[in-house]
């Protein structure tokens, strides 16, 4: 089965490329944040900016979760939507 979403850069959604720039400009730093704080037993710190995480996973997960029941990949009979 062909993924529709890894294309050239150019022809992939808008949406798909900001969530792309939203792992390297979120995610990345955060993990690299998350294992300096674990490391250093920062749990305050880490506590508060794991709910922004969370936050930000949940946002990410709908646009895909979306694209996978309603998409061009499936046929007509196996779509949700």
């Amino acid at each position: 089965m062909k993924d529709d979403l890894m294309v050239a850069p150019n022809e992939a959604p808008l949406w798909f490329k900001a969530v792309v720039a939203c792992e390297i400009f979120i995610q990345i730093p955060y993990f690299l944040f998350a294992v300096i704080a674990w490391v250093c037993e920062w749990e305050s710190s880490i506590r508060s900016t794991m709910h922004v995480y969370t936050a930000h996973v949940l946002t990410t997960m709908a646009p895909i979760m979306l694209h996978i029941a309603a998409g061009p990949a499936l046929g007509r009979e196996k779509r949700l939507c």
